[in-house]
């Protein structure tokens, strides 16, 4: 089995406001120990954060 069919795809649904920024958010935690983000209940924090962290390798050590 190879990586890219055991690894998911990861999807940005476009209609949250966090996707819209993914690049901004993404370099601002690719080059910043601490990165606060505010929001809106509902655009997309807690479902998209993690997924812009994994796709910057964090978490994959554990």
């Amino acid at each position: 089995m190879t990586e890219s069919s055991t690894t998911p795809r990861i999807v940005y649904p476009q209609n949250l406001p966090v996707s819209a920024r993914r690049d901004d958010i993404s370099a601002a935690i690719r080059d910043n120990q601490v990165v606060v983000i505010a929001g809106e209940t509902g655009s997309g924090k807690t479902t998209q954060l993690p997924k812009m962290c994994l796709e910057l390798g964090l978490g994959e050590n554990g």
